[in-house]
């Protein structure tokens, strides 16, 4: 399965968050500016830091990332919800919590049977 963050990057380019806490065990310095820019260190959809990336990003966990590698979505049905985000038509909040995914998936609005190739979804 490929990467969904490299066709997203709303937790680093400012959309999601303000900044980035660092703290005393990390390599940065001081807290990382989102906005209005952006990471500094998220350049063509991937993080130059990665390995030494602050530990709030280590330790973030993308609702719509967990629902796509476990199969309950699809890739065009995240992509739809990530531009959805992007262009203002999907409650940023609500996508954070993930209850924008949840509630589709708890609704039928998006159809889990045959994502994974059997027929009990």
């Amino acid at each position: 399965m490929d990467n969904l963050c490299f066709e997203c990057g709303l937790c680093c380019n400012g959309t999601l968050f303000p900044f980035v806490k660092v703290f005393d065990d990390d390599m940065q310095e001081e807290d990382i500016q989102l906005r209005p820019n952006g990471c500094e260190h998220h350049i063509d959809m991937k993080c130059s830091i990665y390995e030494d990336r602050p530990k709030q990003c280590q330790e973030y966990i993308c609702a719509m990332k967990t629902y796509y590698e476990g199969r309950k979505i699809t890739k065009e049905q995240a992509i739809d919800t990530i531009q959805g985000v992007k262009d203002g038509t999907v409650n940023m909040l609500y996508f954070i919590s993930g209850r924008y995914i949840r509630s589709m998936v708890r609704t039928n609005l998006i159809d889990t049977v045959n994502i994974t190739g059997n027929e009990n979804g």
